[in-house]
């Protein structure tokens, strides 16, 4: 992008002491603005003067992925030059600018209907977390960049009507301005990580949920009107009717059960977002016969399908025994929402083995067991569930260290398991709702431009297979014993009626 000088800038409309709170475009910040912004959060004296900045989008060196993969908003690095005084030489900055998502009628009816996944929904979450819920965890050693500042645009929201029938852009903008963490690696969402790399991400995490936890801090939760995403996604019939009842309808009963496993292997089986690409570790238990390149038809594997017809002889009475319970219960904490590998920077040479969280447009109030599922989902690819319930066990030793005693590892671990199972029954009936064409076209549409087909590989990677394998591992650990009673799998999670 341009180098930009310190001139002053044309002032705009909704501005403040003169100067506009988000910039419209990387052109706009300008040295005069940084200088602003920085003086205002009071991270440089009045006395300092910025004399130039540049300006320049990030994209991973090796995979070519912009802004870290992520579905909204620009990451961009600012270098600064002073004049007079001291202050940051570089800091990157996160510009989420008001737009237009290109969905069909019936989506934005859905997403009205879901107004959390809105866009000025999510722009307004990150600001109020960066403003009220970074300063209580900075205090308890939560791990995130600094924070020079945080601004949002806000806007009147568009009735029901104006925004299914006109689809109007979005007009709330925002920005966040942090310590540029150089010489940190930054992984796409493309890219499967390590159990190591996760460890650390679920320690970080257990600091979040233990400072929230059961209600604490209630001034700040309170702030969140919807659940985070990972809640939405794993646990969204405990907070829709509409998904409840979606849920319900749809595996009422043995015979629509089998239907809906039908119409998922039938669509899927041949399909490029459930091949696991021969790179991939994989579960020593899949039979399957490779194709040409080496990827798995996973669909296929006869101990997959095996499992899916057990699943729907037995999830209806399952749904009702168990899974209605476990809907009823309460959130516990404020979730990150959004914890995938694309939202951490990993430390490299003297600080090996740290990471720092960023990017909390989607938090909210959950249960701990749908974050986990959503990381482990998008992080790390299924191998055993060993290697599962270790992960499981260094969080719930991280959250037991942060004060949280009245959550014992086994009802953890039982809802971990009960979670994978919602994942898959709640992505096996979106994408047995219509064809995978129209899936696929949903998919390059959640994100704007030149992101869209970065989305396209993520879904290449095998990541639609992961929770699939996962729940299938949990199947052959007990096969007598799965979704039967209360047990979910095997004999370290049975809790038998």
């Amino acid at each position: 992008m341009a180098c930009c000088s310190a001139a002053p800038s044309p002032l705009f409309d909704n501005n403040e002491e003169g100067y506009k709170r988000v910039p419209d475009a990387p052109e706009d910040i300008t040295a005069a603005w940084c200088q602003w912004a920085l003086q205002k959060r009071r991270i440089i004296s009045l006395k300092t003067t910025v004399s130039n900045v540049h300006v320049k989008r990030l994209q991973n060196e090796e995979t070519g992925v912009k802004d870290g993969g992520g579905m909204i908003g620009m990451m961009l690095r600012i270098k600064l030059t002073y004049s007079k005084g001291e202050g940051p030489t570089s800091m990157v900055a996160k510009l989420s600018r008001g737009g237009c998502w290109n969905m069909s009628f019936k989506l934005r009816i859905f997403a009205k209907l879901n107004p959390g996944a809105l866009e000025s929904s999510l722009y307004r979450t990150e600001t109020l977390f960066f403003q009220q819920v970074i300063p209580v965890l900075e205090r308890k050693g939560y791990q995130n960049p600094k924070v020079y500042y945080a601004a949002i645009h806000d806007a009147k929201e568009p009735g029901f009507a104006s925004y299914v029938v006109m689809n109007p852009p979005c007009k709330v903008k925002s920005i966040t301005i942090m310590e540029d963490m150089d010489g940190w690696k930054i992984y796409s969402v493309s890219n499967w990580t390590s159990h190591e790399r996760i460890m650390e991400i679920l320690r970080n995490l257990a600091i979040l949920h233990a400072a929230f936890w059961n209600e604490k801090e209630e001034s700040v939760k309170s702030l969140f009107k919807y659940p985070g995403k990972a809640e939405q996604d794993n646990r969204g019939g405990a907070h829709s009717w509409f998904a409840k009842k979606w849920a319900d309808s749809s595996f009422s009963s043995v015979a629509k059960c089998q239907k809906k496993v039908a119409k998922y292997i039938a669509d899927w089986s041949d399909d490029e977002f459930y091949l696991v690409p021969k790179e991939n570790p994989k579960p020593n238990w899949i039979m399957v016969e490779p194709l040409e390149d080496g990827s798995l038809p996973v669909l296929k594997d006869a101990t997959v399908v095996e499992m899916l017809n057990v699943l729907a002889q037995r999830y209806p009475a399952f749904n009702k025994n168990v899974v209605h319970p476990y809907l009823d219960l309460p959130t516990q904490t404020l979730i990150h929402g959004d914890c995938h590998i694309g939202n951490h920077m990993y430390g490299q040479g003297e600080n090996e083995g740290k990471i720092v969280a960023f990017d909390f447009q989607m938090a909210g109030p959950g249960r701990v067991a749908s974050e986990l599922v959503y990381l482990y989902a998008t992080g790390i690819f299924h191998q055993n569930l060993s290697k599962d319930l270790e992960l499981e066990s260094v969080y719930h030793d991280e959250l037991v260290k942060q004060g949280v005693s009245d959550y014992s590892l086994e009802e953890f671990q039982r809802d971990a398991a009960l979670t994978f199972v919602l994942g898959l029954i709640g992505f096996m009936l979106f994408i047995t709702s219509m064809t995978p064409q129209k899936v696929k076209e949903i998919f390059r549409n959640l994100v704007a431009g030149d992101k869209s087909e970065d989305m396209i590989k993520f879904f290449k990677t095998g990541l639609l297979t992961n929770v699939l394998l996962r729940v299938t591992s949990m199947y052959l650990e007990d096969k007598e014993n799965f979704l039967r009673n209360q047990n979910v799998y095997g004999p370290n999670n049975n809790n038998q009626t």
